[in-house]
């Protein structure tokens, strides 16, 4: 018998002793989570988008000289912090919507110094998608074979 995350086993002389067990963990996090995460995301993108000016031209300097990193790296890193405005103001328009984040890395200072900056693409939900979908359209497309897959990918998008 299980109780409050304990099995208790009885014995053959009617002892009992319990044992904890995991407590069951979720993968998935609940919505409120994930438009909190996205608005923390969309405000940290607004108000310090601005470093990645500094973050570009050091890092075009290190690989290439002083003089291009001085200028291709400003260059870029204005239109890396117009992106990371821009993206922002997005997520915080769309909160509501529990998307996966556009820019990567996902904060300004994550990997300062390591990537530049990329943009994913817009609107991608962040959902698992046997709790969206269900479990009949998922073995609709288990069932779709190999050599079939390519005549239904226009019917059936989801199914990827």
């Amino acid at each position: 018998m299980i109780y409050n995350n304990y099995i208790i086993n009885s014995d053959e002389d009617g002892l009992s002793n319990a044992t904890e067990t995991a407590a069951p963990e979720s993968t998935e996090k609940s919505y409120g989570a994930k438009i909190g995460n996205k608005t923390l995301i969309a405000l940290a993108n607004i108000s310090l988008g601005i470093i990645e000016i500094p973050k570009n031209i050091i890092i075009v300097t290190n690989r290439t000289n002083l003089l291009y990193g001085l200028t291709g790296g400003t260059g870029l890193g204005v239109l890396n912090t117009a992106g990371r405005i821009s993206v922002g103001l997005l997520d915080l328009l769309t909160f509501p919507l529990p998307t996966q984040p556009i820019a990567r890395p996902v904060y300004p200072w994550n990997q300062y110094l390591d990537v530049y900056t990329s943009y994913n693409d817009m609107f991608v939900m962040d959902y698992q998608s046997e709790s969206m979908l269900g479990k009949e359209t998922l073995s609709i497309c288990a069932n779709i074979s190999q050599s079939n897959a390519k005549n239904y990918q226009p019917y059936l998008p989801f199914c990827s």
